[in-house]
């Protein structure tokens, strides 16, 4: 008797630990689910934000998932200001993440260095502990994070790189080094156009802040929208004259980091009507 109540309490622990195992393995396998489908909705976003010569994504044969970021270094001779450098920014995207406690992992390269000088290896240090360090501060609790990390990038390659391409030139080129701003649509007196602006900025949390953005919205006949958190996003629409008037308004205030990430302007045919031609309508006469 007492060995049949032994053998029946082992393969009772047994089913236990079976029953244990195979609830942990369905654990773990939900919570893989949970942070693929976090990964996918994450890139689905920077996909709609930025463009297929912007960013790519790749998947290895693991399965991990990468994303591409292709930063244009303009170089600041007008002398020389069709050449650029391209530096790839790679976050990976491993099988946890954004699981607290794991970082997005993130490397860069020189992708195209026109002229061979344009670019050093030297330069990327800076860009990469910018943008690891932003990466940290989102993994502790487990917050996706590539979005964050390419504004760094973005702000990295608008005002870092500015100071950093004199030294990346010869003395010739130092002599005449500028910031070369690319024009808009040509215009003639008289022409009309309508504007449009996508800004970015390290956050927007105030509420001071975003009803600042909506009065002036509202007072310059601009429709779009905004989007509150980390990163802020703004997209406004109305006359060209409007849209650089808000941009001008919205610099003077605080931020951490802002910057202007995408611009069109759009001409109007002969009697044609500004309103006719938005994407994003007035509501009550703003945004």
């Amino acid at each position: 008797i007492t060995l049949i109540f032994s053998l029946l309490k082992g393969k009772t622990n047994k089913m236990k630990e079976d029953v244990l195992e195979q609830h942990i393995e369905q654990h773990d396998f939900d919570f893989d689910q949970e942070w693929a489908e976090r990964q996918e909705s994450e890139i689905s976003v920077l996909e709609c934000v930025y463009s297929t010569e912007e960013l790519r994504c790749d998947t290895d044969s693991k399965g991990v998932r990468q994303i591409v970021r292709r930063l244009r270094l303009p170089h600041p001779s007008p002398s020389d200001a069709e050449s650029q450098a391209v530096v790839e920014l790679i976050l990976t995207l491993t099988p946890k993440y954004p699981n607290p406690g794991t970082v997005l992992l993130i490397d860069a390269r020189v992708a195209r260095n026109d002229g061979g000088r344009r670019v050093r290896p030297a330069s990327l240090p800076g860009l990469l502990g910018a943008c690891r360090t932003e990466a940290a501060a989102y993994a502790v609790e487990g917050t996706e994070a590539a979005m964050a990390v390419l504004v760094v990038a973005d702000a990295w390659a608008d005002v870092e790189w500015q100071s950093i391409a004199p030294r990346q030139m010869s003395a010739d080129d130092v002599g005449s080094a500028v910031n070369v701003v690319g024009a808009g649509v040509a215009a003639t007196p008289g022409d009309e156009f309508l504007g449009r602006r996508m800004v970015y900025s390290h956050h927007i949390i105030a509420q001071s802040k975003r009803k600042a953005i909506s009065q002036l919205a509202s007072e310059l006949k601009l429709g779009g929208y905004f989007k509150i958190g980390w990163p802020g996003i703004i997209m406004i629409e109305g006359s060209e004259e409007n849209c650089i008037a808000f941009v001008d308004s919205i610099r003077r205030m605080r931020w951490q980091y802002i910057t202007v990430r995408g611009e069109q302007q759009v001409k109007l045919r002969s009697a044609e009507f500004l309103d006719d031609r938005r994407l994003f309508h007035k509501k009550n006469g703003g945004a």
